[in-house]
């Protein structure tokens, strides 16, 4: 097994001087940091811890450039990120709408590209595995930002913003009118809104402050922008972020919303599964407006996909295998009609639970709506494990669809569905979670049922509707 080391992270609060005052103070950074480096002990890695005072800008990078010195092919760095993360605007033209993610040092902002361009440092064959429980993460690692369904992307405002440089090219000009602006009235509207949340506290810098801070400092940021990297990494780096780019991850009196989530997933060091299914059972716990990313840069890695997660990766690919069962992992499989009348009664399937003992059962009218929970109504996707007429966890290898259920979804000429699978009753866990058919996948691999006109012969017959079962 390669050497592994890490680097954790964690800022209950920063130099209020250097924020123009604020303190962005948080409750649940530290104890993240904490949570991690425990896990990473346990599991062989040597660590570096960085606290609040200590987690300066200068001291992040560094600690990352001599894990990149010290680090070979075969080896693993671990690196955990818990504090505010914030938007910039991104005057190089790298990031399709102007901006570039980052993370609020003690001292100062780290940017999407310096983080990027610090990859480029390791050897060829390291694998690097990021965490980071902060605000507009979701491919924090470099200088790209995903912007499917942002919502105040797709309304331009003509709110002008005082004192904004106009140096740099016309795209991020244009995110200084329209991104920031858009984003600053929606902070606002949630902060004073009927619907706000007081006990809940984003790990988000504020909008404003943050084009302050990189307007009065546009020099030193811009240079750090433009500084260009070795060249593209060829190490490999996976990131499973706190939240999407237009999102705000939650802190908590006891960790943040995602770091909690993630802990229950380990499992105390139980959890067997790869990073991919890592990923899979964390956003399984997280609610619609916080959903965790799976991102990667570098070459592809099959054998570091497939590895444990928060573990060092063997040349196998396999983790350290003195922490996994001998047994291989079966997913779970489903199968069903190939046609239901509609007014008659309610589709059963089958199921086999592979590996795990309980299981639930998704339905979608569109396959995507698999992995896009903001697209989900009623009327076109329904999953056992969120119905409370349901038994949200069960065993029985044969599964009958509600009444209410299939009343809502029948309208629909053609139903796709999979099985989920889990060794955990407790609805709220998701320990050791798999997936007949991923997110990915379902487009071309879930399968279907016609739903007939209720003057048209039922086919009941199960040809071609046999899962092919694949691991999440």
């Amino acid at each position: 097994m390669g050497q592994g080391l890490s680097l954790h992270i964690g800022l209950n609060s920063v130099d209020a001087s250097k924020y123009n005052g604020w303190p962005g103070t948080l409750a649940g950074c530290v104890n993240d940091a904490n949570s991690m480096q425990a896990i990473a002990v346990a599991q062989g890695f040597t660590p570096t811890q960085l606290i609040t005072e200590a987690a300066t800008a200068d001291a992040i990078l560094t600690a990352i450039g001599q894990a990149a010195r010290a680090l070979k092919s075969g080896d693993t760095f671990l690196i955990s990120y818990s504090g505010h993360g914030g938007r910039v605007p991104d005057p190089t033209g790298d990031s399709p709408d102007g901006m570039d993610d980052t993370w609020v040092a003690y001292d100062r902002m780290v940017l999407g590209h310096e983080l990027y361009n610090m990859w480029s440092q390791f050897q060829s064959g390291v694998r690097i595995e990021v965490y980071s429980d902060s605000c507009h993460s979701g491919t924090v690692i470099r200088d790209l930002i995903v912007t499917n369904n942002l919502p105040f992307l797709s309304a331009p405002t003509s709110m002008p913003l005082r004192g904004v440089s106009r140096r740099g090219n016309d795209r991020a000009a244009q995110a200084f009118n329209t991104v920031y602006a858009a984003a600053i009235t929606q902070e606002r509207a949630v902060r004073d809104g009927p619907e706000k949340l007081a006990p809940v506290f984003g790990r988000s810098i504020p909008s404003e402050l943050a084009l302050q801070l990189y307007n009065s400092n546009l020099q030193a940021y811009a240079a750090r922008q433009w500084a260009t990297a070795r060249g593209e990494p060829t190490a490999t780096v996976i990131l499973i972020s706190g939240c999407q780019d237009n999102q705000v991850s939650q802190d908590g009196e006891r960790n943040g919303l995602f770091t909690e989530k993630l802990l229950n997933v380990w499992n105390s060091g139980a959890f067997t599964g790869n990073l991919p299914q890592f990923h899979k059972a964390i956003v399984a716990l997280m609610p619609a407006t916080q959903t965790p990313n799976y991102f990667s840069v570098g070459p592809d890695d099959a054998a570091f996909t497939a590895a444990r997660p928060l573990t060092p990766v063997t040349a196998a690919g396999t983790g350290d295998t003195s922490q996994q069962p001998a047994t291989q992992q079966t997913a779970p499989a489903i199968t069903g009609p190939g046609s239901v009348q509609r007014g008659a009664q309610p589709p059963t399937f089958q199921v086999t639970t592979g590996s795990n003992r309980y299981y639930a059962v998704e339905l979608a009218a569109d396959p995507a709506l698999f992995g896009d929970s903001n697209a989900r109504q009623s009327s076109n996707f329904y999953a056992s494990w969120n119905d409370s007429d349901a038994q949200a966890r069960m065993t029985d290898p044969s599964y009958t669809l509600s009444s209410a259920a299939w009343d809502a979804l029948s309208p629909n000429d053609k139903l796709y569905y999979r099985v989920l699978s889990t060794s955990s009753a407790d609805p709220q866990s998701w320990d050791n979670y798999m997936v007949s058919v991923t997110d990915g996948d379902a487009a071309a691999a879930a399968p279907s049922f016609s739903v007939l006109a209720s003057d048209t012969s039922t086919d009941t017959t199960e040809a071609g509707a046999q899962d092919t079962a694949v691991t999440a």
